[in-house]
C-alpha cells in the first residue's frame, strides 16, 4: 500500500513524485494510475515508497478452502515395530532396514589400488608367474611404496605375459 501523505517524509515523497509527473494532466484515475505505473518502473521519474502489509493468513486458501500444507511440520519417520528380513512364508521383506548397530559395525572401505594389487596376485596360476608377482608385491611392501605404485607394477608384469614377452 502507498505511504499517503501523513506527515512523514516517504509520503511528502510519494506525494511529489505524482504531482511532479501529473503536471499539465488532469487528475483522473487513468492518469494516477498511469502516473503510479511510470514512477514505479522509471527511477527517472522519481521514487514511490509502500508501506509493509501485515502477511496474509495462508491456512486457508482462494474459496476458503483448507490449506492442508500449512503448518506441516518435517518428523522423522516414526519407528517401526521389529522388522524381520524375510517373512513366515520365505519371502524378503524389502521394506527391511538393518538395525544401526549392523550399519556402524561395517568394516571400513578397502583402498582400491590394494583390491587391484589382490586381483592381479590370483590372476596367474603357473608357480613362476605366481612367485614373479608375489616378489614384486612383497618388494613394493618392504620399500614402503603405494597401493598405486605396487599395483601399477604389477600391472606391467601382467600386461607383459599377455603380450607374450
Amino acid at each position: 500500500m502507498l505511504i499517503g501523505l501523513d506527515g512523514s517524509e516517504e509520503g511528502y515523497q510519494n506525494v511529489a513524485s505524482l504531482l511532479a509527473w501529473m503536471r499539465g494532466n488532469p487528475v483522473t484515475e487513468h492518469n494516477l494510475d498511469l502516473a503510479l505505473g511510470n514512477i514505479t518502473n522509471n527511477i527517472q521519474f522519481g521514487r514511490i515508497h509502500f508501506k509493509p502489509q501485515p502477511r496474509a493468513d495462508r491456512a486457508y486458501g482462494p474459496g476458503g478452502k483448507l490449506n492442508h500444507a500449512f503448518g506441516q511440520k518435517d518428523e522423522p519417520a516414526k519407528s517401526v515395530e521389529a522388522q524381520q528380513e524375510f517373512h513366515p512364508n520365505g519371502r524378503r521383506n524389502h521394506a527391511y532396514k538393518p538395525t544401526q548397530d549392523a550399519a556402524a559395525k561395517s568394516a571400513p572401505a578397502p583402498d582400491a589400488w590394494q583390491e587391484i594389487c589382490q586381483l592381479h596376485l590370483k590372476q596367474w596360476i603357473t608357480q613362476g608367474q605366481r612367485a614373479k608377482l608375489e616378489a614384486e608385491y612383497n618388494a613394493g611392501i618392504a620399500t614402503g611404496k603405494s597401493w598405486r605404485e605396487i599395483g601399477a607394477a604389477l600391472g606391467q608384469i601382467v600386461k607383459g605375459w599377455e603380450r607374450g614377452r
